[in-house]
């Protein structure tokens, strides 16, 4: 194309063409060419250029016997650029400019107006087990941006994340975030993220309207979000009170011993849910799992034990 609006986050695709007799009226890349997209900012249309690059064009495809080459633009500064297309089949000692002109380009920026609305909300505590994926929403607004149908072009987010250790954020990680749904006269965003490591965590948002040169941070009027990870399930321990007996790593018994289970949920990382329940099972029931309520006998014979423990987020 010859003119071109895109924002910092988006890319341009530019398409020329070039004829050689006898190079491109054969199938694929003609022997021999290089093509160029001559780049340049400028203050003015049709002003003097400056910041002036070259790049690289691709070979696309064939159009009848011409070739077509292409290039796609991104990761310019904001401002305006004219640019031509050329070839040249001596390996760049001498070039030959497109016969169309110069095109022009214009990268814009939007200034971000106003970042919040964090859900879960600002100053939360979610407590969710390791590994679990976790959905994190907030809002942007601009004023005449966001506030037509869809999403609005020229914006980016980013969930910002963090391990906390006496709350200094001590492994920070972002993760970029999708446009979700308009609500009112803003455009929300949404990411999940995954925590794999038992601990405390703390998060916002943050968004960019010119690629992550610069970012505006949530509005928290409560601080950040936060997060407490349990992964870990509670530690059981079988304890036999009374007459026993051990022989070649079998436990003998009475009908008199006492047998009792006992559970702790351990903290890790300054973080448990606490225990929940205890379960076990007599002489391998496989059906039936029983909440350990208190210390039970045995009667003559054989007998066998199994257990486990839950914390309050299932482990």
């Amino acid at each position: 194309p010859m003119t071109g609006e895109i924002y910092s986050n988006e890319s341009f695709d530019i398409y020329c063409q070039v004829w050689a007799n006898g190079s491109t009226n054969e199938p694929g890349l003609g022997a021999g060419i290089i093509g160029q997209l001559h780049l340049g900012r400028v203050d003015c249309w049709g002003g003097p250029w400056y910041d002036i690059t070259d790049l690289k064009m691709n070979y696309n495809v064939d159009i009848g016997n011409n070739d077509e080459n292409k290039i796609t633009v991104s990761g310019l500064k904001e401002g305006k650029y004219e640019y031509i297309a050329r070839f040249s089949s001596d390996g760049g000692q001498t070039w030959k400019y497109s016969t169309m002109g110069n095109g022009r380009l214009e990268l814009k920026t939007v200034q971000i107006g106003w970042v919040g609305n964090l859900w879960p909300v600002s100053g939360s505590l979610t407590k969710i087990k390791a590994g679990i994926g976790f959905d994190i929403y907030a809002q942007v607004w601009t004023q005449g941006i966001t506030d037509k149908p869809g999403q609005a072009r020229g914006i980016i987010g980013e969930i910002f994340y963090s391990k906390t250790e006496n709350g200094n954020w001590i492994d920070i990680k972002s993760k970029s975030m999708t446009y979700n749904k308009d609500i009112d006269n803003n455009d929300e965003y949404t990411s999940e993220i995954v925590l794999t490591e038992d601990g405390r965590y703390e998060y916002t948002a943050r968004f960019s309207g010119d690629n992550g040169l610069t970012w505006h941070l949530c509005d928290l009027p409560d601080g950040n979000g936060k997060i407490e990870i349990d992964g870990k399930p509670p530690v059981t321990q079988l304890e036999i009170v009374g007459p026993q007996v051990v022989i070649d790593s079998e436990t003998y018994i009475t009908s008199e011993t006492i047998i009792g289970l006992y559970a702790y949920d351990p903290i890790i990382n300054g973080v448990h849910s606490g225990l929940n329940r205890t379960e076990y099972q007599v002489d391998l029931d496989t059906e039936t799992w029983r909440v350990y309520s208190g210390t039970f006998t045995f009667s003559e014979g054989i007998h066998s034990v199994r257990y486990r423990s839950f914390d309050n987020m299932e482990n």
